[in-house]
């Protein structure tokens, strides 16, 4: 039996039409073939909007990481990094699960502190921003910032808007941990 299915996308409703049986049956001169069959499918939308996630291509996150590693002294081993700059270090050595928990948590209650300060990277292209005594850096490329002189005052307001962004989506793009 061939069935030919037409998804028609645009209300959390999709109708499913069965266009052919593909039976071969005689029919009369002048009669109408039987009208397609109509199948209410709901959720389907949901389902085609995660295909379309899983299916699109994975931005490059290794400058990124590349660039906080440099920053990052090689003694301190373990440290978390998020997808928009915001990494955190920690002294002693944890579980992966116990490292997620504790970066999750600490990035969510993360708060702008009046001592940040900014750092030129000497080994990369952007600024290291730091957060006061919480334990929370950001770094900013030059990519973000454009081209000319940038003030720390500007390159803060970068480093906070990546922190809210992190904050908003939680997604680490890199775990290190002690060897």
């Amino acid at each position: 039996m061939k069935i030919a299915k037409h998804l028609f996308l645009g209300s959390l409703t999709t109708v499913i039409l069965c266009v052919s049986c593909g039976k071969k049956q005689a029919t009369a001169p002048g009669a109408l073939p039987e009208p397609p069959q109509q199948i209410e499918v709901r959720d389907s939308v949901m389902l085609m909007d995660s295909i379309l996630i899983d299916t699109a291509p994975l931005p490059d996150f290794a400058p990124l990481i590349f660039s906080v590693q440099l920053g990052i002294h090689p003694k301190q081993q373990n440290w978390v990094l998020y997808q928009y700059g915001t990494y955190m270090l920690y002294k002693n050595p944890l579980s992966e699960a116990e490292l997620i928990k504790r970066s999750n948590n600490r990035l969510k209650a993360a708060l702008v502190t009046p001592q940040t300060t900014v750092k030129k990277s000497t080994l990369a292209k952007g600024w290291i921003v730091s957060f006061g005594n919480t334990g929370i850096y950001n770094y900013v490329t030059k990519k973000q910032m454009g081209e000319g002189i940038k003030t720390n005052s500007q390159i803060i307001a970068q480093a906070e808007q990546n922190i809210i962004l992190d904050q908003q989506h939680l997604k680490m793009i890199k775990i290190n941990q002690q060897q």
